[in-house]
């Protein structure tokens, strides 16, 4: 059976040691009894490769899976079929597989050791998503999160999602805000300024929206990503991000990937200090950063996300 310690033995892929990811695993943020929706395309552990990873183990004998840690929030694509459990796109598993991924031989391993992941289909095979099925998903989402216990809800979308109905966006993020979720959303790979958006959630500016940036090896911004020095709150890794596809194991980029690990560390967070709130939870992520003289102006910390001084808080 699998024991949260491995991690501290696993061999990291590059982006874990960039953020020092084991000065939390050493300070037993190993996560716990955390929810994490993720809003995208599905997390596929049915037939899919990252089944492994995501939800280890299958009874043959029961048809049924053991050790899970996928969760059904809901299929809401408007598809005549329902496969709640099968990602056609993909980019929903490989967000899935940043956060919650359990180490393989592959060189994936995720943040999180431990942590519920609630899969909330909205794309389509394609990659498209209708308003109308992510505003039903928030719904159930916020019917769901306390019975779940789901402190962070991952929004690694497009820009062009936001733009669709800004009104409907704005009444979505609210409602999150006011329920305590801590919502992570990615900056976009729209190569804009969010200080002059109307549209994406980084201009609205609520106090448990937390958005990301992509940043590569050399501390720059990703070419595509998105910026804001009063919008954006930090940077993470964006470039070849170790990750699970449904079917073999595919680097991530941009700043869904970069989203995707600013919400893994928000659950660990959330998961060591279960009493705070998801505001504290918002300070800290944002103290939890180097300085970049690339990133200054850039971002509202000026930084790259970083875990080396974890330690510290209390």
């Amino acid at each position: 059976m699998f024991k949260p310690k491995d991690f501290l033995k696993a061999e990291l892929p590059e982006h874990l040691g960039k953020i020092h990811v084991k000065a939390a695993w050493e300070e037993d943020y190993l996560g716990g009894d955390v929810g994490v929706a993720i809003v995208d395309s599905g997390i596929d552990i049915r037939e899919g490769y990252a089944r492994g990873h995501l939800n280890r183990l299958k009874d043959e004998t029961t048809n049924t899976y053991y050790d899970q840690r996928v969760y059904l929030g809901g299929d809401f694509t408007s598809s005549h079929e329902y496969r709640p459990y099968v990602d056609e796109f993909g980019h929903g598993t490989k967000m899935a597989a940043i956060i919650g991924a359990r180490p393989g031989y592959d060189g994936v391993v995720g943040i999180v050791p431990e942590v519920r992941l609630f899969n909330y289909k909205v794309a389509n095979a394609d990659g498209n998503i209708k308003i109308a099925d992510l505003q039903n998903a928030v719904e159930k989402l916020l019917r769901q999160r306390e019975e779940e216990r789901i402190r962070v809800a991952l929004f690694a979308l497009d820009e062009e999602v936001w733009r669709k109905d800004p009104e409907a966006v704005q009444e979505m993020m609210k409602a999150l805000d006011a329920s305590g979720i801590l919502s992570v959303v990615a900056a976009s790979d729209s190569r804009k300024d969010l200080d002059a958006s109307s549209t994406h959630p980084a201009g609205m500016k609520l106090p448990l929206v937390i958005v990301v940036a992509a940043h590569n090896r050399e501390d720059s911004l990703t070419p595509d990503s998105s910026w804001g020095k009063e919008t954006v709150h930090l940077a993470a890794p964006g470039r070849g991000v170790a990750s699970a596809s449904p079917m073999a194991p595919v680097p991530a980029y941009g700043t869904s990937a970069a989203a995707a690990i600013v919400a893994g560390v928000a659950a660990l967070l959330f998961a060591k200090h279960p009493q705070r709130t998801a505001a504290w939870v918002h300070d800290h992520l944002r103290s939890l950063v180097r300085a970049v003289p690339n990133l200054q102006g850039k971002t509202v910390t000026g930084g790259a996300l970083d875990l080396a001084k974890i330690a510290q808080i209390t």
